[in-house]
């Protein structure tokens, strides 16, 4: 990989207990919880289980987020793209890890990667925690708190510019004002810039022309390549949905469109580590068959020929994701590959 392209790792800071996630899920709930107890629901599928060197950690540890990074490091990673929920009006929910970095200025490279979403229990159907927008007040205090980060040496920077991430570009509203206000309130503290990024972004959308580059992680799940029976049970009610069993799809007819035909130079490739959210969701889980390690490969492939052609523009590439043990995504070591996720990211980067 040319020194031009930046590699960012999605990075999930659940693996702590909150009081939130003591009072809806009980007492010591962490992303461990849906691990542990997971079955499988094929012969074949593979529940991949943490194994050393970080094991089954908590992120309360100072000493686990420096071994995180060590690691990605040593394999050519470049920074973690750390999923931050700000629900407006100063609530925040699994902030600590981030803030301990931050504090105790831990070995630990990092952006903001905003998960301007809701919560929601839908096994039960119910709201636990909204995301509201409340306006410019209330962006202006979440860029305060924010810019602690941006100054911070470990943050990630592109051309001097502090990388900032959004989720859901469609349900901001507003979105160019919070991307124009964000842009000045960072001018006017000394900053040369913010370097914006939006994911879940499709071609042709007006938002692109306000961002520094924009990803579709989820660009190849699209009813044209879902199996009539996959996208009939997608539509079902959740109650039939978890009767059927969880839905498969063989990744092989879905890797061509990681990086779209005649993509510009302002789109970042995901690579995606795996696919399995039975942990999670149970019966009403996907999993994708075949996005193995060689698959992995060959989206690395892609991007860099993607980063190729447009030479004369820094490159960004993310990595889904570091830590989803229960989506099934995972660059960390575990039971069944190993080392070998890592390993081959570094092969590509080493190139």
């Amino acid at each position: 990989m040319t020194p031009a392209v930046t590699s960012l790792a999605f990075y999930l800071p659940q693996f702590h207990a909150i009081p939130e996630n003591d009072a809806w899920w009980g007492k010591g709930f962490t992303e461990w919880t849906h691990l542990r107890g997971a079955p499988r629901y094929s012969r074949d599928q593979v529940i991949r289980r943490p194994v050393a060197p970080l094991g089954e950690y908590s992120l309360e540890d100072p000493a686990t987020l420096e071994a995180q990074w060590d690691l990605a490091h040593r394999h050519g990673i470049d920074g973690f793209a750390v999923w931050d929920y700000w629900f407006g009006a100063g609530k925040q929910l699994l902030q600590g890890p981030i803030e301990r970095v931050l504090r105790d200025k831990l070995r630990f490279r990092y952006c903001l990667a905003w998960a301007n979403h809701s919560w929601y229990d839908k096994s039960r159907g119910r709201l636990l925690c909204e995301q509201q927008y409340l306006g410019a007040d209330d962006s202006a205090r979440y860029f305060e708190r924010a810019f602690r980060h941006f100054e911070s040496d470990n943050y990630v920077k592109i051309d001097g510019k502090p990388v900032f991430i959004i989720y859901d570009a469609y349900g901001l509203p507003n979105f160019e004002r919070f991307v124009d206000q964000w842009r000045e309130l960072a001018s006017k503290r000394g900053l040369p810039g913010l370097f914006m990024v939006a994911d879940r972004v499709w071609e042709g959308s007006p938002q692109i022309e306000h961002l520094d580059k924009y990803s579709n992680g989820f660009r190849f799940n699209t009813r044209r390549n879902k199996l009539v029976v996959n996208y009939l049970k997608e539509k079902l009610p959740l109650s039939f949905q978890a009767a059927l069993g969880p839905r498969w799809f063989d990744f092989r007819r879905l890797e061509k469109d990681i990086v779209p035909p005649g993509a510009s130079e302002k789109f970042a490739p995901t690579a995606l580590t795996g696919w399995d959210t039975t942990p999670r969701h149970g019966r009403r889980g996907v999993v994708y068959r075949h996005l193995d390690v060689d698959s992995f490969k060959r989206q690395l492939a892609a991007s860099a020929q993607h980063f190729a052609a447009h030479a004369d523009s820094p490159g960004l590439l993310f990595l889904k994701s570091w830590n989803e043990w229960a989506e099934g995504n995972i660059l960390e070591p575990d039971d069944f590959y190993g080392m070998r996720w890592l390993e081959a990211f570094r092969e590509h980067a080493m190139k």
